[in-house]
C-alpha cells in the first residue's frame, strides 16, 4: 500500500500524477479503461480525517464500494472500486484525490545513498580504516554508535566484527534496532532478516 511518495520524480513515477486535474491518478485511469467493471484497488485522500462515518457516507454516495482499511496518520482509505465508483467519489468535494494501491516493499538498498555513507565510502581513500589493519575493525578505526531497542549482532550485514561492542541482550522490536545499525555498517547487498527478526513484535 503506497501512503506517500518522497522520492525525487522519475520517468517512471511521472504516472503517478494527475495531469488533467480530475481527481484521478492517471495510471488508474489507464488501468479502468481496460475494463470498467473491474474492481481496483485503490488509495482516497481526503481534505478531512477518513472518520467512519465520513468513509460509509462516501461510499452510499458512490455506489457502496468495499473500504479495506481506514488510515489515521494520512487523511485517507483504501477501498476496492470499480470505474463508475471512482468517477463518483472524484466529483465529492471532501476527496483530495484517488491513486491505484500499489505494492511496495521495504528494503535497505536505498538507506546508504540517503544517509550519505555510500559517498562516505567513496571519497578519496576513505574507508574507516585508523588502526591500519583494513580487514578487521577495531576501537581505533572511525566508528559509529547507534543507540536503538537492541540490534542482532549475529545478522549477515554486521559479520567480520563490525560490532565492537553490545553489552545487554538485544530484543526483538520489528528488527528497527537492527535496520538502523545495517544502514552505516552493511555490506551485503540486500537485507535478509535473520530467524530472530521473522515474528518481532
Amino acid at each position: 500500500m503506497t501512503l506517500l511518495g518522497v522520492a525525487a520524480p522519475s520517468a517512471a513515477g511521472a504516472s503517478l500524477a494527475d495531469r488533467d486535474g480530475d481527481k484521478v491518478f492517471d495510471d488508474l485511469e489507464r488501468r479502468l479503461h481496460i475494463d470498467d467493471s473491474e474492481a481496483v484497488a485503490v488509495i482516497v485522500i481526503l481534505r478531512a480525517p477518513a472518520t467512519a462515518e465520513r468513509v460509509h457516507d462516501l461510499a452510499v454516495d458512490a455506489g457502496g464500494f468495499e473500504t479495506t482499511a481506514r488510515f489515521s496518520i494520512v487523511d485517507g482509505f483504501a477501498a476496492r472500486m470499480t470505474r463508475a465508483e471512482v468517477r463518483a467519489i472524484s466529483r465529492n468535494a471532501t476527496v483530495a484525490h484517488v491513486e491505484l494501491d500499489l505494492p511496495v516493499h521495504a528494503s535497505n538498498n536505498t538507506a546508504q545513498d540517503s544517509f550519505g555513507v555510500t559517498k562516505a565510502r567513496i571519497d578519496g581513500g576513505f574507508d574507516g580504516d585508523a588502526d591500519g589493519s583494513a580487514a578487521t575493525y577495531s576501537k581505533d578505526d572511525l566508528v559509529a554508535a547507534v543507540v536503538d531497542t537492541g540490534i542482532d549482532a549475529a545478522h549477515q550485514d554486521l559479520d567480520e566484527g563490525k560490532v565492537l561492542t553490545f553489552a545487554y541482550a538485544w530484543r526483538r522490536c520489528n528488527i528497527v534496532g537492527t535496520a538502523c545499525v545495517d544502514i552505516p555498517g552493511a555490506t551485503a547487498r540486500t537485507y535478509l532478516p535473520t530467524s530472530a527478526d521473522i515474528g518481532s513484535t
